[in-house]
Parts: structure tokens; C-alpha cells; sequence
């Protein structure tokens, strides 16, 4: 670039003579043609030398060919179509030239001299590469000499716009007129240099959250290939435009398109989103609140996607116990819960305290020998003083917040001990024995301290609610009244009879305890179903007696067992049966939903139900 000004005005001044009077006349220079992109570069350590100046072609096209030419129009990539895919020329500073200035042909010469003079300042004393692109291109709008294309050309690869220095040393090839000495060597030349520039690759560095995705890159022929690992390192690619494509295990893909210039870097940075799997609860009752790692997500029912993970799931009603889980979202599934909040127990501290008296009650009469006819003043007083022993301790003994099934499963194991053990002391005597009664009654009494003692130990590990002991209860009571009616039917004897009514009682025991432990029902379900049965042994034995004063015919205790027993198997059976909805949970036609928007943030609110 040491020419400058004269080599403009020795080029210009050739060609005027050269050119006809019509076209030695100032006028505005035509943008050069566009000429097919060559191939691909990497910058060598010093620019070459610009050429010297050579007089423009005359073969300038004319404004009728012009009009007839193809539409190189820039799209809006910001290049003009090729023709090939993936490949584009750039939209250069000198295909949009101002209308030069209306002054004569030479001052237009001096003009460009000027500007181009300032050019070279500007590249070589001061290293502003930038203001040395414009004064070129004003040169060469100004008067388009093929030579300042190479300066350009050179001028953008100090700036490391390796698209742009390959663009304009590609027209430089173009531009050089045949008949310059030497125009072979230097479309050789340029043309090695633009195709190094062109093989320079662009690096690329991906990091994504979490790290470790896969990297795909597709080309615009369809070409897919996998690029490495995002956070390993960068990795070059060759300039073009690409769909990129990060993957990971248990995150959505993700997809971008890029356009990578030559020998440029590139940094990218893609958050990941957690894959999708589906969070569907719907609870009793209908009014529960529904929270998601602490967070409000609906009332009575949710229908959501979550991403993928562990979370909390808490659900609240009031007079309900809360229940917590834990949940772990799996993606593309889904998890469907149903929940059923039980009641708030009530407290059974009072029944127990009440228990508790009259056991001691008994305690101290046994205890004083109230059993004994000949002791009943003393056996009285030992009732009135076990009572009060029996309700201090218990007032200050029995917990404020014992639940009402726990309180229940103790009384009825009291009783049940109580049972067991007159029944089986019985086996041991005579009917009509005298020390029967003397040996029964504390053993009975023992028993029950037991049954008790035993009922205490084991309710924190079985846990038994309201209508578990209800069940065990009802049980046991229908047990012993079985077997006792079993034994009147066959009129047995007094040890048989005892032996009927104790496996009775066990046989009711253990099945109340299986019911309980398989079936979920209320202390208000069991007491029904007990009215039942006690509905149906009355029917019965007023049916048997109608029919007896019917036929003038004596009743018989068996008769009258018989009777009994198969009113009180079809009152237990059909009360079972007509009360079976009963603990079924009673949802209202509509119940209030709290969820998400379809579109858009916060949160909405209504009512859900069948119209």
C-alpha cells in the first residue's frame, strides 16, 4: 500500500485514454458482479503485498444488462443465494455504494487518490484497521480498482473477519482483467491464500447444567455427527450453519440453530430442563389441601407434570390427621394416589379413667373379701377405696392425648383377660362346688389386671383405632354369646358347657382381630351392626314364643337357643350387609380446585363436580 495516490491517478488516466468519449464522461462506477464463493482458509503471518494498479475492464455492464441479470437482492442471512445448500456470500460494503459526488472526472480521481492516501495511513502508521476498511471501500465506490479489493481483503484479516477476507479477495480473483501482466500468478496466489483462510476452523465450547450432555451437530445436508461432550473441552467445526442438539439422560433435548463464521470461537451455555413425569392426587375429603414441597398446589385434587425427582408430597384437612410421603417423580410416568385422611382420634382419657376406677373398684373388694357373703360390709368399703386408688392413679397416670382406640383396646384386653381366666378356672370344678365362687372371683380379677397389663404393652405396636377395638369387642361379646347358646342347644354338661363358651370367646377374639386388621370401619359401623344382632335374637325369640302360645306348646331353653342363635347370625349378617357404605367417604357433588393456569403464571381457583 506504498503507491497510493499516483497508482490511481496513472490507472485512471490510462483507461480515459483508452475509453470512448462517451465513457470518459464522470459517472457512478457499477458495484462489481458477484461471482460464485470459492472454497475454504487460516491466516498466514504477514499480508501480501497489494498489486499494481491496473486499468477496470471496459466491459462494464450495461443498464440494459443490468436490468436482465439475475437478482443477487441480499436475503436475510444477511448473503445472497448461491445455489448451493449451506453456502452464502456475504453482503459486501461495495454492493451498496453511495451515488459519487457531481464533480468532474478528475477531481473524482483526486477524491479516491485522497481517500485511499488516508487509507494507508491508517493501516500502516496507525493500526486502525476499521478506518482503514472505510477510506478503502470510499476509494474504490469512488473509483473501483480491482486491486483495492486485495487491500480490503487484507485489511479484514488483521481483524481477524476471516468471512470478509475471503469474501473480498474471492472478487479480487474475479476482478483481475485478463490482459494485467501476470494475472494468472495472482489469481493463484490470492486464490491459495482465500482458501487457506477458508479451511480456518471456528471453535466451539458448550457447558450445560448439569454437565456432561451430548453434543450433536447437523449440517445443512443432513449430516449428523456427534461433537463431544458439553464441559470437556472446546472441539472445531468448519464455518457453516448447523442445528445443534444437546442431549442428556432424564432431560428434555434441546435444540438451536447456530451460524459459525470462520476461525471464530464460540461459547454457549444451556441450562437443562428436567424431563416430565405426571403427579395425579385426588383426596378425602374433598376440601384437603395439597402441598408439594411446602408449596400450595390444590385443594381436593392435583393433576400436574413435575420434573423429574424426589419431593414432598403433604396433605392437610381440618379435624384430619396430615399425612407426608415421599414421592419420587420418575420421567414419562405417572403416579396416581388416592388419599384418604382419617379422623382426628378423640381422646379416650376419660373411658380409661372410668375403666380404671371401677378395676380398682373391684381390686379393693376382692382384696377386702366383698365376695364373701359374710364380708360384705368390708368388701363394700374395699370397693369404695379401690374406686378413688383406681381414679387418682388414673387421672395422673393416663396421658392427656391417649387416643380413644387405645383407651378401647385396653378395656376390652382387661375384659377379655377377666373372661378367660373365670373360664378356665371353671373347668377346673364342679358344678355347684363351694369354692367355686371363693376361687373364680380373684382369679377373674387377676386375670383382668392382666388382659389390662397386656393391653397397655402391646398398643403402641398394633395401634389399634376406635373401630379396631370396636371390632375386638364386638368379637369377642358375640363370641362368648355363641357359645353359649351352643351349649344350651346341646344341653351339655357343666365343664363342656364351659369349655363351648371359652372357645366361643377365642374363636371371637381372633376373628375380631383379623376383621380389624383387614377392614377399615367406624366404632359407629360396629355398634350398628351389634344392634342388629341384638335386634335379630329378640325378633327370634319372640317369633318362637308367638308360635308356641300359637300351637299351646311349652318352650324349651333349647328351642329357645336354637332361636336365638340363628336371630342373631341373620341380624349380625344382614346389619353387615345394609351398613357395608356406611365408612364409604361422602363427597359432595362439587368441591373447591385450586391448580395452575393452562397458559401464563399464578394460580386458579373454582369448583369441580359432576352437573
Amino acid at each position: 500500500m506504498t503507491r497510493g495516490v499516483a497508482a490511481i491517478v496513472a490507472v485512471v488516466v490510462a483507461t480515459a485514454v483508452a475509453m470512448p468519449p462517451a465513457l470518459a464522461q464522470p459517472a457512478a462506477a457499477p458495484p462489481p458482479r458477484d461471482a460464485p464463493s470459492l472454497p475454504a482458509p487460516s491466516p498466514d503471518a504477514a499480508a501480501p503485498a497489494p498489486d499494481a494498479a491496473a486499468p477496470p475492464p471496459n466491459d462494464a455492464p450495461s443498464p440494459d444488462d443490468a436490468a436482465s441479470a439475475p437478482d443477487d437482492t441480499p436475503d436475510a442471512a444477511g448473503g445472497r443465494d448461491t445455489g448451493f445448500v449451506g453456502k452464502r456470500i456475504l453482503t459486501l460494503e461495495i454492493d451498496d455504494c453511495p451515488v459519487p459526488p457531481a464533480v468532474s472526472h478528475d477531481q473524482l480521481i483526486q477524491i479516491a487518490g485522497e481517500h485511499y492516501a488516508r487509507a494507508e495511513v491508517l493501516y500502516n502508521e496507525r493500526g486502525d484497521y476499521d478506518g482503514a476498511i472505510r477510506e478503502f471501500v470510499t476509494s474504490y465506490c469512488l473509483v473501483p480498482i480491482y486491486s483495492v479489493l486485495k487491500d480490503i481483503g487484507q485489511t479484514y484479516e488483521r481483524l481477524l473477519e476471516f468471512e470478509h477476507a475471503v469474501a473480498y479477495l474471492e472478487r479480487y480473483v474475479l476482478e483481475v482483467p485478463d490482459d494485467v501482466p501476470g494475472a494468472a500468478e495472482k489469481r493463484r496466489s490470492v486464490s491459495a491464500r482465500a482458501q487457506v483462510l477458508r479451511g480456518l476452523a471456528a471453535r466451539l465450547q458448550v457447558a450445560t447444567s448439569p454437565p456432561g450432555a451430548t453434543v450433536w451437530l447437523t449440517d445443512a445436508l443432513g449430516v449428523r455427527r456427534n461433537a463431544g461432550r458439553s464441559d470437556a473441552g472446546s472441539f472445531e467445526v468448519t464455518a457453516g450453519s448447523y442445528t445443534m442438539t444437546v442431549e442428556m439422560a432424564g432431560y428434555e433435548p434441546l435444540e438451536r440453530q447456530i451460524d459459525v463464521a470462520i476461525g471464530k470461537p464460540y461459547s454457549f451455555y444451556f441450562p437443562l430442563a428436567p424431563r416430565h413425569g405426571h403427579l395425579r392426587v385426588t383426596t378425602v375429603p374433598g376440601d384437603a389441601r395439597i402441598f408439594v414441597d411446602q408449596k400450595l398446589v390444590g385443594i381436593g385434587r392435583y393433576d400436574d407434570d413435575l420434573p423429574r425427582g424426589d419431593y414432598q408430597l403433604t396433605i392437610e384437612a381440618p379435624g384430619r390427621l396430615p399425612e407426608t410421603r415421599s414421592l419420587e417423580i420418575v420421567a414419562d410416568r405417572e403416579v396416581d394416589l388416592a388419599i384418604k385422611l382419617p379422623p382426628r382420634p378423640a381422646s379416650g382419657r376419660t373411658q380409661l379413667l372410668v375403666a380404671s376406677g371401677i378395676a380398682g373398684g373391684i381390686l379393693g373388694s376382692v382384696a377386702f373379701g366383698g365376695l364373701d357373703q359374710n364380708t360384705t360390709a368390708r368388701g363394700g368399703l374395699g370397693f369404695v377405696g379401690g374406686l378413688g386408688v383406681g381414679l387418682v392413679g388414673g387421672y395422673y397416670g393416663i396421658p392427656e392425648d391417649i387416643e380413644v382406640g387405645t383407651s378401647s383396646y385396653i378395656i376390652t384386653t382387661g375384659l377379655i383377660g377377666a373372661g378367660e381366666a373365670g373360664l378356665v378356672t371353671s373347668l377346673f370344678f364342679e358344678e355347684g362346688s363351694t369354692n367355686t365362687e371363693n376361687t373364680i372371683g380373684p382369679l377373674s380379677v387377676g386375670g383382668l389386671a392382666v388382659g389390662a397389663t397386656f393391653g397397655a404393652l402391646t398398643a403402641s405396636r398394633w395401634r389399634y383405632d376406635a373401630g379396631d377395638a370396636a371390632l375386638l369387642n364386638s368379637g369377642a361379646l358375640w363370641g362368648t354369646v355363641g357359645g353359649f347358646l351352643f351349649s344350651v342347644v346341646f344341653e351339655s354338661k357343666h365343664r363342656v358347657s364351659q369349655a363351648l363358651v371359652l372357645g366361643g370367646l377365642n374363636l371371637g377374639v381372633v376373628s375380631g382381630a383379623l376383621i380389624g386388621r383387614s377392614a377399615e370401619v367406624s366404632r359407629g359401623h360396629v355398634a350398628l351392626i351389634d344392634l342388629a344382632g341384638l335386634a335379630g335374637m329378640g325378633i327370634s325369640v319372640s317369633v318362637q314364643a308367638a308360635i308356641d302360645d300359637a300351637i299351646n306348646s311349652d318352650s324349651s331353653s333349647e328351642r329357645t337357643a336354637h332361636f336365638a342363635l340363628a336371630g342373631m347370625t341373620g341380624g349380625l349378617i344382614l346389619g353387615a350387609y345394609f351398613t357395608r357404605n356406611m365408612d364409604v367417604p361422602k363427597l359432595g357433588r362439587f368441591a373447591p380446585v385450586i391448580g395452575k393456569p393452562a397458559e401464563g403464571r399464578g394460580m386458579v381457583f373454582g369448583l369441580a363436580g359432576e352437573l
